[in-house]
């Protein structure tokens, strides 16, 4: 997604709208559209109404990733039930969404595709809950508690897939591979 230069440009390109979408459904869960600007419409999704304070979102250059944090309205107790009823809600994903309020669901210059960039943070922890609010601190993909990278070991010297399975793709008579390049090699005449 991307903005007219026109609006790049401009002094005064209007008010910035933020909207968030809470998908629970890794938790066998629904997802959720929300935003504290007063109940909107973008990308055809129908956003309520809900009190949000986020902050943290900044980047840097220091090399150290953000970890934004997220504090909700409980007062009528409906974030507090979906957070006893879906573990905390550890592990959902978090999309934040901005565009300019011109660019909305039903506005005069309604465009769906003029945004910024999503931002995508998963919940790692609930770090407050009291009767008036709840507060969640967000990581990126890559901040993630036990995320190792490579997600697989790669060696140039062994073959990592399932034999016959589908990223294999041999499906000749032999019953056994020694997941060697010389067996590969073998198998497929190369």
């Amino acid at each position: 997604m991307s903005f007219p230069a026109r609006d790049v440009q401009m002094l005064d390109p209007g008010a910035i709208w933020e909207g968030y979408i809470l998908d629970t459904t890794a938790l066998g869960g629904s997802v959720y559209y929300l935003t504290a600007m007063g109940a909107a419409t973008w990308q055809g999704n129908a956003y309520a109404n809900c009190p949000i304070l986020a902050e943290g979102f900044e980047r840097n250059t220091s090399g150290k990733l953000p970890r934004p944090r997220i504090t909700v309205a409980n007062v009528d107790g409906a974030v507090g039930a979906l957070v006893r009823d879906a573990q905390d809600l550890v592990g959902s994903k978090v999309t934040r969404k901005r565009t300019f309020a011109k660019y909305l669901d039903g506005q005069p210059a309604a465009d769906p595709t003029a945004g910024f960039q999503d931002e995508s943070f998963w919940i790692e922890r609930k770090s407050l809950e009291t009767a008036e609010a709840i507060e969640f601190e967000l990581v990126t993909a890559l901040d993630l508690d036990g995320l190792r990278l490579p997600r697989r070991i790669i060696q140039a010297t062994v073959c990592p897939w399932v034999f016959k399975g589908a990223e294999c793709g041999y499906a000749g008579a032999d019953s056994t591979c020694t997941k060697t390049l010389e067996a590969c090699q073998t198998k497929f005449g190369a």
